[in-house]
């Protein structure tokens, strides 16, 4: 399917996101500013805008390590800087609070999402089965249907699934655990095993996703099937949906496991995105 326009802005976007990535590294180190200062977001603006400095500086060179050891160059480019200032702002204006709920609620939107592809999954996978045993035909998009459903299903919940702590967990260490405890595990897990590896899964697909939106063929990648859905590169749009959702929700965890360890912890209910009190 050829649609170079299309083509030309998701490939511009991805290169965007690529080259701009290192301008939001700065909120890495938020937790840890929560930990020794759960107060930060009182402070007046301009000690938050010299905050928000300090961590611009740490984040650039954490870029910069990761490169050299990598042999990857994570210059600041112009994208990286819009990226940089843009954050900055977000950072001074509002709350932990209110960015922890905003991640919350975003997660919670693809979590519904999510479960009305479980109910089109079901939906798909019997109309499958009444054409295929009782009228004896079968066709490629009602199949793809069925996988598309079910893909998108675990892919858009796992956000919510973690923000409501409802994935795997070694339960017969976790319940005997004091909430500190269970913070230090949920901030350690975080920055050594979920956060990198969402990281990593972007940066490595990075290259598949370009070529599903034509950046080798200049078209659009569909089905392999003759009658299948032409919307394979929507389906593989998938995957970095479902690492950054995860990255932002992990981070979100993050500071709230941060907050725990302050003594400080944040509210369980949704606040509005507003800005702190002056």
């Amino acid at each position: 399917m050829e649609t170079p326009i299309l083509t030309a802005i998701a490939l511009w976007v991805g290169d965007f996101l690529q080259r701009s990535g290192a301008g939001a590294s700065p909120f890495l180190f938020l937790p840890f500013v929560m930990i020794a200062k759960p107060d930060y977001h009182e402070l007046n603006v301009p000690v938050r805008a010299g905050l928000w400095a300090v961590m611009s500086l740490l984040g650039l060179g954490l870029n910069a390590a990761i490169g050299a050891l990598f042999g990857i160059s994570f210059g600041l480019t112009i994208e990286a800087f819009l990226v940089l200032v843009v954050a900055g702002a977000v950072f001074t204006a509002f709350s932990p609070q209110a960015l922890v709920s905003f991640i919350g609620k975003c997660s919670g939107v693809l979590l519904t999402a999510a479960a009305w592809l479980g109910l089109a999954m079901a939906v798909f996978m019997l109309a499958n089965v009444v054409m295929r045993y009782v009228f004896a035909v079968s066709y490629g998009w009602s199949r793809e249907s069925v996988m598309y459903a079910f893909a998108g299903c675990f892919l858009l919940a796992s956000a919510g699934a973690l923000r409501d702590d409802g994935h795997v967990r070694v339960d017969i260490f976790r319940e005997r655990m004091s909430a500190r405890s269970r913070a230090i595990v949920d901030l350690t897990g975080s920055y050594v095993l979920l956060l990198p590896m969402m990281m990593l899964a972007l940066s490595v697909y990075a290259p598949q996703l370009a070529n599903a939106w034509g950046g080798a063929s200049g078209r659009l990648e569909t089905s392999r099937e003759t009658d299948g859905l032409p919307l394979l590169f929507l389906f593989k749009t998938l995957v970095p949906v479902f690492a950054a959702t995860l990255l932002l929700q992990g981070w979100a965890n993050a500071m709230k496991a941060a907050s725990i360890l302050a003594g400080a912890p944040l509210a369980e209910e949704e606040a509005q995105i507003a800005p702190p009190a002056a």
